[in-house]
């Protein structure tokens, strides 16, 4: 597969700070490494590397393992950004979305906002998210930032999803009537639930299957940057397992490294160790293998670990495009 010569950076993690336990995060099950919050200087000299190729891309994420709305300058980073033309997007929790906040960053020109609202009542949200969670206070930060979004004519994209677990599946109906908005631009969704690099966490999983296989091209396209300015392999590694260096040494030369290229050598190959953070990732297995046909993935990866109740197709005929697939952005 053909490595990119400047790879997109498709998560920067500005914090790794939560207060939030939702269940089927693995940061709430298995990270062990140090919290902190990203520096100014780490995530200009990130912009700088990237600009030229995320462009043309599509929206930076600047969320990974952590509630983004914690940072203190992040609407001063999206501003930034902007001037440097580079496109951003966020996922949150609304609970820690201010009017105040919310309103910086639609000013500040951020590109995409996705709200997750995972159930539509206090005792269900906290079942998810920890005791922290408040539905009432949630739904009133949306609705200031929908109303602060339509004053300001912001062009800024709005998702509203709902991830698809099975404690809140008796109410995914409800919440695509009632968050349905007429607004351009806002789109109300259903997000089918990943098991991340954790398959135990498919026992939190409601109806659909974990992840919708594809040929996996990360370790070629692109990489995520940690707070502290390490270069992780993808937005699936929550616990910085899978590290090549720092952005200090320069992005294209960490990319370029012996260590990149040995990981994509033993990832085409098949032949990655063990405890390599792909072997446990639901992705790996759908990597085209001439020993692995479709009838035999299933198998093959362990499906007593997934929830293969209903498949992709189920979902399409009961909610159609109100559907967005599952990549592990950590909303």
């Amino acid at each position: 597969m053909r490595v990119r010569q400047t790879p997109v950076i498709t998560q920067i993690e500005l914090t790794n700070h939560c207060p939030y336990t939702c269940i089927g995060c693995p940061r709430t099950h298995d990270m062990s490494r140090p919290l902190g919050f990203m520096s100014r200087e780490t995530f200009e000299a990130i912009i700088e590397a990237i600009k030229p190729v995320q462009r043309d891309w599509g929206p930076l994420s600047l969320h990974h393992m952590g509630e983004s709305t914690l940072h203190p300058e992040l609407d001063e980073f999206v501003a930034y950004a902007t001037s440097q033309g580079v496109p951003t997007s966020l996922a949150c929790r609304p609970n820690h979305l201010s009017p105040s906040r919310s309103r910086a960053l639609l000013e500040a020109g951020l590109t995409a906002l996705i709200v997750s609202i995972d159930a539509l009542d206090t005792p269900t949200l906290r079942q998810i998210s920890g005791k922290v969670a408040n539905y009432e206070g949630a739904k009133a930060n949306v609705e200031a930032m929908l109303a602060a979004r339509r004053e300001l004519k912001a062009p800024t994209r709005i998702v509203l999803q709902m991830i698809s677990y099975a404690s809140n599946e008796h109410q995914w109906e409800r919440f695509l009537t009632e968050w349905q908005r007429e607004d351009e631009g806002v789109l109300t969704a259903l997000k089918r639930f990943s098991s991340w690099t954790l398959p135990q966490l498919s026992d939190h999983a409601g109806k659909g299957i974990v992840h919708i296989g594809g040929i996996c091209s990360i370790p070629f396209t692109t990489c995520v940057v940690l707070w502290d300015g390490r270069v992780a392999l993808c937005n699936r590694d929550h616990d910085g397992r899978q590290v090549f260096g720092h952005v200090r040494d320069g992005l294209e030369a960490v990319w370029q490294g012996e260590a990149y290229q040995a990981y994509r050598r033993q990832f085409e190959d098949d032949e990655l160790p063990e405890d390599a953070i792909c072997r446990s990732c639901v992705k790996y297995p759908w990597q085209e293998r001439a020993e692995r046909t479709p009838e035999s993935k299933q198998t093959w990866f362990g499906a007593e670990q997934l929830p293969w109740r209903y498949t992709a197709q189920w979902w399409l005929e009961h909610f159609g495009e109100r559907v967005v697939a599952s990549a592990g952005d950590g909303a």
